[in-house]
Formats: structure tokens, C-alpha cells, sequence
């Protein structure tokens, strides 16, 4: 694991996904709500592209055909807090 400062402003490391095809294309509509502040975590950038991957695949799996999912980003304290609706 490669550990590094990352920021919610960091583009996704070299590109990378999951690597997890899925069979059919679910067509969605993605809402992102991002602070004013950047978020900064400290972790490997592949297994952070992976946990969100994740999250947004598993978010369209459940969302209906041409649905809306939401996704938050958020700061308190010291903790990034993360939210998927839809």
C-alpha cells in the first residue's frame, strides 16, 4: 500500500478504476456537493479510487433507469465525511 496525502481536488490517481466491468450501462444522472474547503486524507490513492468506485457503482446499481445520485463531500473537524443518495 502507498500511502500519500490526497485532496478531494486530486484528480483520480493515473485513471485508475476498480477494474470491475459491469454488463449493462446503467444511465444515471451524478450530482457531486463538494465544500468550499478541500478535504484532505491520507491514504493510498488506489484503494480511495476503489472505495468510491465501489460506492458509485453499488449507488447506480440501485438507483432506477435514469435516476439521480447524489454524492457529498463534506469537512468536520478533523474527519471527511462522505454521503451517496439517491
Amino acid at each position: 500500500m502507498q500511502e500519500e496525502a490526497v485532496t478531494s481536488r486530486t484528480p483520480s490517481p493515473r485513471g485508475q478504476g476498480n477494474g470491475r466491468k459491469t454488463q449493462h450501462a446503467i444511465p444515471v444522472c451524478l450530482a457531486l456537493k463538494l465544500g468550499s474547503t478541500p478535504a484532505f486524507v491520507d491514504g493510498d490513492p488506489t484503494c480511495l479510487v476503489q472505495v468510491l468506485s465501489n460506492l458509485l457503482n453499488n449507488a447506480a446499481e440501485c438507483t432506477p433507469h435514469s435516476g439521480k445520485i447524489v454524492l457529498a463531500l463534506e469537512v468536520r473537524a478533523d474527519q471527511v465525511h462522505l454521503h451517496s443518495s439517491q
